[in-house]
């Protein structure tokens, strides 16, 4: 890969903000809270192996205890799948995709 040389400019904040506005919510009213999903993805009518369970719940715990650290402190993160109104795992099913939120 080859790369051309280029002159370096300067941008500050105030250049972002001049140009794109200032942040909406600003930063005191900013979500501070987020939730996420993982999601394993398997053929149609198979079944994840307990190993892609088990590495994507590993993943989800590092993944919640890096945000806050990635952050500043300043957010958190879970990643809880939500219940369905039955109570039981979320499931999205098509012709291609089974999904069932059971981490």
């Amino acid at each position: 890969m080859r790369f051309a040389a280029a002159d370096r400019t300067k941008i500050t904040i105030q250049d972002i903000i001049a140009a794109e506005g200032a942040r909406t919510p600003d930063v005191d009213h900013s979500q501070r809270r987020f939730n996420t999903g993982m999601v394993i993805i398997v053929q149609h009518g198979m079944k994840p192996s307990q190993r892609m369970i088990d590495e994507t719940s590993g993943i989800r715990e590092q993944w919640m205890k890096y945000f806050p650290i990635a952050t500043g402190r300043r957010a958190s993160m879970t990643a809880n799948p939500r219940k369905s109104s039955s109570n039981r795992p979320a499931e999205i099913s098509g012709p291609a995709l089974t999904f069932r939120s059971a981490l």
